[in-house]
């Protein structure tokens, strides 16, 4: 999958086939890129997808299963989009945004969760490394884009223990949680 990135035109579309894989792969969003896989429960990772997000390029995860995958998130860019996912077995988030970089998550499906699913941190806000203070004292950005927007997912805890929810803010993060 990295070499097909690697070669990728702006604006690709990556086929990934039914299967098993545990490589993990690296974005960034220098290009737009849509990297889909064949289905749920078609196409299966146990590795780790690092997107690294610039500006407005569209960058998309669709159609895998990770069996304690991770999809990690992080830069300034502003349209991204992980979706149609289902994510099984981890004992960490599935997901974690870091960084001001705002794109959606949605239409994913999380099955025996044991900790949050979902971290959105702003610990690096605008690079400033100050543990999201400055997010603080920035204006809500209410009613635009400049959120991670959480949208019609479905979780379904194995077990009942402190700690665990569907998603995990903290830092200034801006999300918007809803259906």
């Amino acid at each position: 999958i990295q070499t097909c990135i690697s070669y990728a035109a702006d604006g690709a579309i990556i086929t990934v086939p039914a299967g098993s894989f545990s490589g993990s792969f690296s974005l960034s969003g220098t290009k737009a890129l849509n990297i889909i896989g064949a289905g749920i429960d078609l196409t299966t990772t146990s590795g780790t997808v690092t997107m690294t997000t610039s500006g407005t390029k569209l960058i998309r995860i669709a159609g895998f299963t990770f069996s304690s995958g991770k999809i990690y998130v992080g830069g300034t860019g502003t349209r991204w989009r992980i979706d149609h996912n289902k994510f099984t077995g981890s004992s960490g988030p599935n997901i974690q945004v870091d960084g001001t970089t705002y794109g959606v998550i949605d239409h994913n499906q999380w099955t025996g969760a044991v900790r949050s699913c979902i971290w959105v941190f702003q610990n690096s806000w605008h690079n400033g490394g100050d543990g999201g203070r400055q997010s603080w004292i920035t204006a809500a950005p209410l009613g635009t884009a400049n959120a991670v927007f959480i949208e019609d997912n479905t979780f379904t805890f194995s077990q009942a223990s402190p700690g665990v929810g569907a998603v995990d803010a903290r830092s200034g993060e801006r999300l918007v949680f809803r259906y």
